[in-house]
């Protein structure tokens, strides 16, 4: 099935819609158009697997092996193989090769443009930083006067802790005063109350029904006694005529 140009242009559009940083790529393009020297802006290859250095498991591509070679046979077509990033169906020579023979489109001045801009892409498999296993507290740490992570995690930990110990505290006086008061320490300091047992939650809508049908109570039994004797067959009634002929 052939692409056109323009169905193959509107893919590489989306492509790059969906990878680049568009907020960072519209003010270079306005900054270039005021004629300020601009650095490419990195994006993330989403070609490639992604580490993560915590639990060492790799994450897939954003992008199959499949999407990745349509995307390239889209991107010939149209003559803009130098917006996509390399990969496993991409290689760097032939982006190269694609430059020096002149089918990659021009990168366009325009503002509305901004897509066609080049970006650097990463060109080897992306390794998160670890994340320290600690309980993050209520106010934010600064790490300014840390030398490394273990530091920050020791001071979250002890920080947690006193956070902790303040509120134990503060809840031990409020059970004081309300033992002063007579009043039930169960929950004092607790966020919501105890809901109670499901048969105390629906009491009061239970005994409602319950109400409605007592009114009309003396009818539902007459109903009920009479039930069948309206539909046992009177002795002392006439027959229906039975009109079917029989062949004997």
């Amino acid at each position: 099935m052939s692409v056109s140009v323009a169905a193959a242009t509107r893919a590489l559009k989306k492509f790059r819609f969906q990878n680049l940083p568009i907020k960072r790529l519209q003010a270079t393009a306005e900054n270039t158009q005021s004629k300020v020297e601009q650095s490419l802006i990195k994006a993330k290859n989403p070609f490639l697997p992604t580490q993560n250095a915590y639990n060492g498991h790799w994450e897939k591509p954003r992008y199959s092996l499949r999407m990745q070679k349509e995307l390239v046979k889209k991107a010939k077509i149209c003559g803009l193989v130098e917006l996509l990033p390399p990969g496993p169906k991409l290689s760097l020579e032939e982006i190269k090769a694609a430059k020096r023979s002149g089918t990659v489109a021009p990168t366009s001045g325009k503002v509305q443009d901004w897509w066609l801009r080049p970006v650097e892409w990463n060109t080897e498999p992306v390794r998160t930083k670890p994340v320290p296993d600690v309980d993050a507290p209520t106010t934010p740490i600064s790490t300014k006067d840390v030398s490394n992570v273990d530091d920050a995690a020791r001071q979250a930990k002890l920080r947690l802790r006193r956070e902790r110990a303040a509120l134990r505290a503060k809840r031990k006086e409020m059970m004081k005063e309300a033992r002063e008061l007579g009043l039930v320490t169960m929950y004092v300091g607790r966020k919501r109350m105890f809901k109670g047992h499901k048969w105390e939650r629906v009491r009061a809508e239970r005994l409602e029904q319950q109400r409605l049908i007592m009114q009309s109570m003396p009818k539902r039994i007459r109903g009920f006694k009479t039930f069948y004797h309206r539909r046992r067959p009177s002795p002392l009634a006439v027959p229906r005529a039975n009109n079917q002929n029989l062949p004997f």
